[in-house]
């Protein structure tokens, strides 16, 4: 794949069955790092790909964790209902 790129582009001249050799253009890829930037662009987008996909998901399960923790904690109104029980315990015991 890459060296039929490599051919396409005119970076490597094919000499015989087997052999090629660079050509100037193929030097100056080599230089500039043509292939290197597109690898890393390569690696980059990948990346980005993966990261679309994790981050919606963990936004949703902070979501949920974030829902369920608030449903299942005590409200104000439970601990005031709670505190007058105990007053009114502490009343009758103090009795």
């Amino acid at each position: 794949m890459l060296l039929r790129n490599l051919v396409d582009n005119n970076e490597l001249e094919k000499v015989e069955v087997d052999t090629f050799i660079i050509s100037h253009l193929g030097m100056k890829a080599f230089v500039t790092g043509k292939y290197i930037k597109l690898y890393r662009k390569a690696i980059i987008d990948n990346l980005k790909d993966i990261a679309s996909i994790i981050v919606p998901i963990l936004s949703l399960t902070v979501a949920i964790l974030a829902i369920s923790i608030k449903l299942n904690s005590p409200s104000k109104e439970d601990f005031e209902v709670l505190q007058k029980k105990v007053e009114k315990l502490e009343k009758e015991y103090k009795k």
